[in-house]
Order: structure tokens, then C-alpha cells, then sequence
């Protein structure tokens, strides 16, 4: 009998994690800012829906990682300065 472990999608949900705080960056953002966040994310969320190669996709998932944790440290920042 072969026992069956449920796994966590931690991929999706640093993913999820992700999209959250480039939604809210976009929202805290004004301008320029804004439109970096969007050009950045953009093709980092859109690309893995039309290449089925897992190279292009692994990179794709690490940027969205890196892209959300530049949008987390740009709202810190903007909350830190506005704040002053």
C-alpha cells in the first residue's frame, strides 16, 4: 500500500506573494514607478502562458521572485520617506 503526502505548492504561492505586492507596489506607485513595475511585470507573468519550454519559465519564476521583493523594498521605502 503506498501512502500518498500532501505536498505545499510552494511555488504558487511565492508566486501569489509575488502578484500581491506588484499590485500594491503599482497602487502605492505614481509615474515612472509605475510604469517600471508594469513593463517588469508584464512579461515576467505573461511569458510562461505562451513558452512550454521549463527553461524560460524558470526564469520567469525566479524574476516575478525578484520582482516582488524589489516592489516589497519600494514600498517600505516610499512608506519610510513619506513618513519623515
Amino acid at each position: 500500500m503506498k501512502v500518498m503526502f500532501f505536498q505545499l505548492p510552494y511555488a504558487e504561492i511565492g508566486t501569489g506573494i509575488a502578484l500581491i505586492l506588484v499590485i500594491w507596489g503599482i497602487y502605492d506607485s505614481e509615474g515612472k514607478a509605475r510604469l517600471i513595475i508594469l513593463a517588469l511585470a508584464l512579461p515576467l507573468f505573461l511569458l510562461p502562458l505562451f513558452v512550454s519550454s521549463a527553461v524560460p519559465r524558470l526564469i520567469c519564476f525566479v524574476g516575478r521572485l525578484l520582482l516582488g521583493i524589489g516592489c516589497y523594498i519600494y514600498i517600505k521605502y516610499q512608506n519610510s520617506v513619506g513618513s519623515l
